[in-house]
């Protein structure tokens, strides 16, 4: 179990009159569900998020609801190619279906279920001769997503548009949760659970070099937050991870702008170059992302 204090968001004042369109509103429930996706998969739930109405006098959606969108506005959230866009949506139609999420409180529908074991999509298409992917969330995904009046939590999507991994996503989404604390203690053992990394980085060093520390590091560098944590220790084993975290001032968020690509010898992100730099651990896809950002690179 997850040994801090539970935030209860609805405290959280709401304009509907300003709003954004590019906001991302979640159930904390789900914020802190069991899951592991692939990272094309995870930022197209996050670009279909941006369209649902999450205020408690929304009209409802059903599984029936289609939501559209269109490869170049994928590609204006998150700064891509059109071509990495397209080939992005593509990898995420072929893959969104097979993942599974377990909420561990009872589902709003059914409140005697001690968890809920969905999947994010009752079905997903892609159009190639448009470039579209057409969307239908599942059946039980959808109340903790919208008519949100209790527990939720609220951020930008620009904040984790250039972040390249989903452990940075996630643990952006497990902070700001604690907006207004400044920090959140999480449970080693929580944690491995929440990403489901399984039997994976058994060796705390692994975890922190493989999961932690890299996802700290890209919101350093690319969000709103200023991150950094230490340990808590029971006797000589390391136990948790306390994060203490703020807002960055304006002067000092680094602006990252996707479209740089006027750097000396930059290369170009051939399948073979990505391929030959890959981290161990790290798909096609966070490679791709890594490296551009590093590199300001583009190609495919």
């Amino acid at each position: 179990m997850l040994h801090t204090k539970t935030l209860i968001c609805s405290t959280m004042k709401r304009d509907k009159r300003s709003a954004p369109s590019s906001t991302v509103v979640k159930a904390n429930d789900l914020i802190e569900a069991r899951f592991e996706i692939d990272f094309s998969s995870y930022r197209l739930i996050h670009a279909i998020a941006t369209k649902l109405n999450s205020w408690p006098d929304a009209p409802s959606i059903t599984p029936e609801t289609p939501f559209t969108i269109h490869a170049g506005e994928f590609a204006r959230l998150f700064g891509l190619s059109s071509n990495r866009a397209y080939a992005s949506l593509q990898e995420a139609v072929d893959r969104l279906a097979e993942h599974w999420v377990v909420i561990e409180r009872p589902s709003p529908e059914a409140p005697a279920t001690p968890c809920t074991k969905t999947r994010w999509v009752s079905a997903v298409s892609y159009r190639e001769n448009t470039g579209e992917v057409v969307f239908y969330f599942a059946p039980l995904i959808i109340p903790y997503l919208t008519q949100l009046a209790l527990r939720f939590t609220r951020y930008e999507l620009r904040h984790i548009a250039p972040l390249t991994s989903v452990y940075a996503i996630r643990l952006y989404e497990l902070l700001v949760q604690y907006r207004d604390i400044g920090q959140r203690e999480m449970h080693i053992d929580w944690i491995k659970d929440c990403f489901q990394l399984g039997e994976k980085y058994a060796r705390v060093t692994n975890l922190k070099a493989r999961v932690i520390d890299p996802a700290v590091e890209q919101l350093n560098t690319y969000s709103d937050l200023w991150v950094k944590y230490e340990q808590r220790k029971r006797g000589r084993n390391v136990e948790a991870f306390i994060f203490s975290f703020g807002s960055k001032t304006a002067d000092s968020f680094k602006q990252v702008d996707a479209s740089d690509a006027s750097r000396p010898n930059t290369p170009q992100l051939t399948r073979e170059y990505v391929q030959q730099h890959a981290q161990p651990g790290e798909s096609w896809d966070e490679a791709w992302e890594r490296l551009r950002r590093k590199h300001g690179a583009g190609g495919l």
